[in-house]
C-alpha cells in the first residue's frame, strides 16, 4: 500500500520541503525532527520529514549535528541575522572557514593523515603559536603554588554546571543553563527532554567530578582517556561494552567529507601514540589544545569523541591551577566549522582563534566568580580528600553516632596528629551538605547515598 508521501501531489510535496526550509531558516540553534513534525502540524509524518531532510542534506541545503533524538538540523542559508560571537578570526582562519562552509558535494573527500600525529614531537613541535600560549598563560594562571585542582574546587559548583551544560549544548542537547543547574543540584529532570539528553548532562557531571578527585595524578594518558570516555558514554551507546573501549568499526562524520581510520589495529596504535605524546607535553595550553583537536581527528571511540576531548582539554588546566575552559558562549556553528577545518584541511587556524577566545571568556567569568567567593578555606584545601573520605564512612555507617564515629575514623587516618580533630569536625559539618546532586564527590555510589537517605527518614 503506498504511503502518504507517495500519493501526495508533487506540488504538495514541494510545499512540505519549503516549509521545512522556512522553519530551519528561522532557527539559529537548529531543530529536531520532533520539533519539525510539531511545526508542520500534521502535514507530513515523521518518516516523510526525515526523508526530506536526507534529500536536503545531500543537496547541501541542510546540515545535521548530533545523534539519535537529540540530532538537530540547520539551514545552510539562515534568513535571520546571527548574533556575532565576538571571535576574531585571522585571515588564514577565515579562508579555511570559507572552504568548509561550502556544500559537501563541492568539498574533496579526505582520509586520516597519520603524519600529523607521527611528525609531532612533544615540547619541540607546536600546534599553538608561542604568542597565543604566552597570552593564555598570562591571563589563565591562578596560583601555581597551591595543591593541584585547588582553583577548580574553589569554583566547583559553577564549573560543574557551566561545563556540563556548554559541552552538552555543543552536542545538540536542548537543556538550558537553568534546567542543567536544577538537574545537577536538585536532581530535577526538565519536562520534554529526552532520557539521552538528561543522561548526557549527568555523565558530564560525573566526569568533571572524576577530574577533580584525581587532579594531582591526572595526565591525558590512555588509561585516563578511556576511563573518561566510559563515564561520558555511560548508558548512551547501543553496545554498553563500547564505553571505554577503542572502536572496531568504521565511523562517519555527519556533515563532513572526512573519513576517519577504519582498521582497528591502526586505531589502537595511533591512540597509544596520541595519548603518550599528549602526556609528555609540558606546556599546559599546548597539551590542552592537542587534546581538543587530535582526539576528534583520530576518532578513537565509536562515539562521544568530542566530549572526551573537551573534558581532556581541562586536565592540564585543573592540575596546574589554571582557569578551566568551559566553552560557554562558544557558538555551535563556529565550533563545528573549526573542527571541520582540522578534519578536512588539516588546518588548525580557526580552532586556535576559537580556543583563545573561549579561554578569555572563561577567565573573565571565573575571575568574577572567585572574587565573589572570597579566599577559600586553606585547611579544606590541604585535607579535602581526608575530609571527604571520613564523610563517606559516615554515610556508609548511618547507624553509628556521627560525632563519635567521625573521631573514631580519623584516629587511624594517616594524617598529622594535630589535624585529626579538625578533620573530624569538618567532616561532621560536611555531612549536612550531602544531597542527590553532589554525593559522587565524596566517592559514594548512588546505592550508598539512597541507603543513607532511607535510614535518615526512618529515624
Amino acid at each position: 500500500m503506498p504511503n502518504k508521501s507517495q500519493t501526495m501531489p508533487k506540488k504538495e510535496r514541494a510545499g512540505i520541503t519549503e516549509r521545512i526550509l522556512a522553519v530551519l531558516d528561522m532557527a539559529t540553534d537548529g531543530v529536531r525532527v520532533i520539533d519539525l513534525e510539531s511545526q508542520l502540524k500534521g502535514l507530513a509524518a515523521r518518516r516523510t520529514i526525515q526523508r526530506r531532510l536526507d534529500i536536503l542534506i545531500a543537496a547541501g541545503q541542510v546540515r545535521a549535528a548530533g545523534e539519535g533524538p537529540a540530532r538537530r538540523f540547520f539551514s545552510r542559508h539562515p534568513q535571520t541575522t546571527m548574533v556575532e560571537s565576538g571571535i576574531r578570526y585571522g585571515i588564514a582562519a577565515e579562508a579555511a572557514l570559507t572552504q568548509v562552509r561550502r556544500p559537501e558535494r563541492l568539498r574533496e573527500p579526505v582520509s586520516f593523515d597519520a603524519s600529523i600525529l607521527t611528525n609531532y614531537t612533544p615540547n619541540e613541535s607546536r600546534l599553538l603559536p608561542k604568542a597565543v600560549r604566552d597570552r593564555m598563560f598570562k591571563r589563565g594562571v591562578v596560583d601555581g603554588e597551591r595543591l593541584a585542582g585547588t582553583y577548580a574546587r574553589q569554583i566547583f559548583d559553577r564549573l560543574l554546571i557551566d561545563l556540563s551544560w556548554a559541552s552538552s549544548h555543543l552536542e545538540g542537547n536542548t537543556y538550558d543553563l537553568l534546567q542543567t543547574a536544577r538537574l545537577i543540584n536538585e536532581g530535577v529532570v526538565a519536562e520534554g527532554k529526552s532520557a539521552q539528553e538528561t543522561q548526557m548532562i549527568l555523565n558530564h557531571k560525573r566526569a568533571i567530578e572524576f577530574l577533580l578527585e584525581e587532579a594531582g595524578n591526572l595526565r591525558p594518558d590512555s588509561l585516563t582517556l578511556r576511563n573518561l570516555h566510559a563515564i561520558l558514554a555511560d548508558n548512551l551507546l547501543p553496545d554498553p561494552d563500547d564505553a571505554g573501549r577503542l572502536r572496531t568499526r568504521q565511523v562517519w562524520i555527519s556533515g563532513s567529507v572526512y573519513e576517519p581510520l577504519a582498521v582497528p589495529q591502526r586505531i589502537n596504535e595511533h591512540f597509544l601514540e596520541l595519548s603518550s605524546k599528549a602526556s609528555a607535553i609540558r606546556d599546559p595550553y599546548e597539551q590542552s589544545f592537542f587534546c581538543l583537536t587530535m582526539l576528534p581527528y583520530l576518532q578513537p571511540f565509536i562515539d562521544v569523541n568530542k566530549r572526551v576531548a573537551r573534558l581532556a582539554t581541562n586536565i592540564p588546566l585543573i592540575r596546574d591551577n589554571h582557569c578551566p575552559i568551559t566553552f560557554i558562549d562558544v557558538p555551535f556553528d563556529e565550533y563545528v566549522q573549526s573542527l571541520l577545518a582540522v578534519y578536512e584541511l588539516r588546518d588548525f587556524d580557526p580552532m586556535i582563534d576559537l580556543f583563545d577566545w573561549a579561554q578569555s571568556r572563561s577567565v573573565k567569568r571565573y575571575l568574577a566568580v572567585s572574587q565573589s567567593l572570597g579566599e577559600p578555606d586553606r585547611f579544606r584545601m590541604k585535607y579535602g580528600n581526608d575530609i571527604f573520605s571520613v564523610v563517606a564512612e559516615l554515610v556508609r555507617h548511618p547507624e553509628m553516632d556521627p560525632v563519635e564515629f567521625a573521631y573514631q575514623v580519623v584516629h587511624d587516618h594517616s594524617v598529622a596528629g594535630d589535624a585529626k580533630s579538625d578533620i573530624a569536625a569538618h567532616a561532621i559539618n560536611e555531612l549536612e551538605r550531602i544531597n542527590e546532586g553532589n554525593f559522587a564527590r565524596y566517592g559514594l555510589r548512588k546505592s550508598e547515598f539512597d541507603a543513607w537517605q532511607r535510614y535518615k527518614e526512618k529515624r
